[in-house]
């Protein structure tokens, strides 16, 4: 699996969760997620890192949850990774 194809992924996700509520050509891997851009609430949060535990069969550790992994489409791959 390459990083790009993880990120695509995660868009992929990201795109479905927001049901239209956002283009997917405002959706870059750099957009900004939360705290400006896009602002994911906690419930989208959540809902995101429910996808990310299904579709990469992995399990989000409640310590791992920080704002840090939720900047953008490019931190939450990197934490994918880690997994």
């Amino acid at each position: 699996m390459t990083d790009k194809s993880v990120e695509e992924r995660i868009k992929a996700l990201l795109l479905t969760i927001l049901e239209g509520s956002v283009a997917e050509a405002d959706l870059g891997f750099d957009t900004q997620l939360i705290n400006g851009g896009l602002s994911l609430d906690s419930m989208v949060q959540l809902r995101t890192l429910n996808a990310l535990e299904a579709e990469f069969d992995i399990e989000v550790d409640d310590d791992d949850i920080e704002e840090s992994i939720f900047q953008n489409i490019q931190t939450l791959s990197a934490y994918v990774r880690t997994k």
